[in-house]
C-alpha cells in the first residue's frame, strides 16, 4: 500500500501550499510526515495572507497555547502550538508578529510562535528606576525609586511577581528583529509612572526616554516614528532617527493635544494605524466590587494640516465610522485589518478588545475576561468566538489572551 505522502510529488505539495490561507495551516501541513517536511521548505515560497489570531493558555500546560484564527469560515479554528519555556511568563507584548514575555527570571525575552526563534531583551533589573536587584532578599528582590504626589521620590522594595506584573506594561518594536537585528528598536511602558524606556537587539539595558514621556497608555510604531498617548489623550512622538545620536537622548514632543470629547475617567487610550491614518481610540471601563468591564468606545482620527509658517498642525476628528476595518486592541501593538480579506461572515466597523488591564487583573479574580467585540455602528457588544475560544464564561482567564498577527520573518 503506497502512503499518501509518497504519492504526492513536490510539486503538488507545493502547488496545495500555494493555497493556503495562513501560516498556521502551512505549518500543519509540513507536521504530517517527515516526507512533506523534508519536501517544502520551512518558510513558504509564497508567504500567505496573515490573519489575526487570539493567543491563549492551553488548560494548565502554559508552555502548550491555542491560537483561536476567528476568521477562517463562520466559527473560526484554533490550532495548538507548543511555546517551551513560556510556563509562568506573562505576555507584555505582541508585535511584528513577535511575543515579548516577562518572568519572574528577571527575563524579558522576544519569542516566535512560528519558528519558535527566541531573542533575550535586558532583564527587568536595568530598567530606569530600578535601583538594586537582590534575588537572595526573597520578597524584597527589587529596590525601585517610586514618585510620591508626582514631585517626590522614595524608594521601595518590590517582590519578583509584583515586578512581573505591573512593572513592565507593554513592550512593542520597530520593526522584525528577523530581518534587521541591529535596526529593531523595543520600546517599553514601564513603572508606577508609565514612561517610556527602550533599548536596540543586543543592548545590555533600558535607556529612559527624555522629555513629555509620563503616564504613557500605548505606544505604537508608525511611519518611521514611535507615538505614544497619554492618560489624558494627548500624544508625544520619537523620531527614529534620535536613537542614532551619539551627543543626545531620543526626546518624546509632544504632537498633539487631548481631542474635544475625550473622557479620561475610567478610561484607557490607545494609537492604531488603519490605511495609513492614525486613529486615538478610548476604552471607556467601568469598576465595581465584582470586577471591571468595557462599556464603549470613543474614536478620533489625525488630520494633518500645513500652516503659514509650514509646520504642522494636528487636529483630531471625530470617527463614527470605521468602515471595513476592524481594529484589535490590548496587550498587543494595536492594528487594524480589512474585512476584506477575510470570509463574508465577517464584517467591517467591529472592535476587537482583549483584557489589558494590569492594574486591575491583580485585584479582581475575572482577571483576564474583559474580551470582546464591539460594533461601532450602535454600540453594542456582538456574541463572539473569543469567550469561547479562551476559556468559556466570563471567569478568570489566565494569562490574559493576547492578539497575534503571526509572521514567519
Amino acid at each position: 500500500m503506497v502512503s499518501v505522502s509518497e504519492d504526492l510529488t513536490v510539486e503538488l505539495l507545493e502547488e496545495i501550499a500555494s493555497h493556503m490561507d495562513s501560516y498556521l495551516d502551512y505549518m500543519r501541513l509540513r507536521a504530517v510526515c517527515l516526507t512533506w517536511k523534508s519536501s517544502l521548505p520551512e518558510k513558504p515560497r509564497r508567504l500567505p495572507s496573515q490573519l489575526p489570531c487570539l493567543m491563549f493558555p492551553c488548560d494548565d500546560n502554559h508552555d502548550h497555547h491555542g491560537f483561536l484564527s476567528m476568521f477562517i469560515g463562520s466559527e473560526g479554528e484554533v490550532y495548538n502550538l507548543e511555546l517551551p519555556n513560556t510556563q509562568d511568563k506573562l505576555c507584555r507584548g505582541s508585535s511584528q508578529g513577535w511575543l515579548i514575555t516577562v518572568e519572574k527570571g528577571p527575563s524579558v525575552d522576544l519569542v516566535n510562535p512560528l519558528t519558535k526563534a527566541r531573542m533575550q531583551l535586558p532583564p527587568i533589573y536595568t530598567f530606569p528606576d530600578v535601583l538594586e536587584y537582590q534575588p537572595e532578599r526573597v520578597g524584597e528582590e527589587f529596590l525601585v525609586r517610586l514618585v510620591y504626589l508626582f514631585t517626590e521620590y522614595h524608594n521601595l522594595h518590590i517582590d519578583l511577581a509584583a515586578m512581573e506584573q505591573t512593572f513592565v506594561q507593554k513592550v512593542i518594536l520597530s520593526s522584525s528583529p528577523g530581518t534587521s537585528d541591529k535596526s529593531c528598536i523595543a520600546m517599553a511602558i514601564y513603572g508606577d509612572r508609565s514612561r517610556l524606556a527602550y533599548c536596540k537587539i543586543g543592548d545590555k539595558e533600558w535607556k529612559l526616554v527624555e522629555g513629555d514621556s509620563s503616564f504613557i497608555r500605548d505606544v505604537i510604531h508608525y511611519e518611521g516614528r514611535f507615538y505614544a498617548v497619554d492618560h489624558d489623550g494627548r500624544v508625544v512622538v520619537v523620531y527614529d532617527k534620535e536613537f542614532d545620536a551619539v551627543d543626545s537622548s531620543p526626546t518624546a514632543k509632544l504632537f498633539a493635544a487631548t481631542p474635544e470629547g475625550f473622557d479620561c475617567t475610567w478610561g484607557k487610550p490607545y494609537l492604531v494605524e488603519s490605511s495609513g491614518e492614525l486613529l486615538l481610540v478610548n476604552r471607556y471601563v467601568k469598576v465595581n466590587r465584582r470586577g471591571y468591564n468595557t462599556t464603549k468606545f470613543g474614536i478620533w482620527k489625525l488630520n494633518l494640516k500645513l500652516n503659514s509658517k509650514s509646520y504642522t498642525k494636528a487636529k483630531w476628528v471625530k470617527v463614527k465610522n470605521l468602515g471595513e476595518h476592524m481594529l484589535f486592541l490590548g496587550y498587543n501593538e494595536s492594528f487594524s485589518f480589512s474585512s476584506r480579506n477575510v470570509s463574508p461572515c465577517h464584517t467591517g466597523n467591529r472592535i476587537y478588545f482583549t483584557d489589558d488591564n494590569y492594574v486591575g487583573q491583580s485585584s479582581y479574580k475575572t482577571a483576564g475576561s474583559d474580551i470582546g467585540v464591539y460594533n461601532v455602528r450602535d454600540g453594542s457588544f456582538l456574541p463572539s468566538a473569543l469567550l469561547q475560544g479562551s476559556g468559556g464564561h466570563r471567569r478568570g482567564i489566565w494569562p490574559p489572551p493576547v492578539w497575534v498577527m503571526p509572521k514567519a520573518l
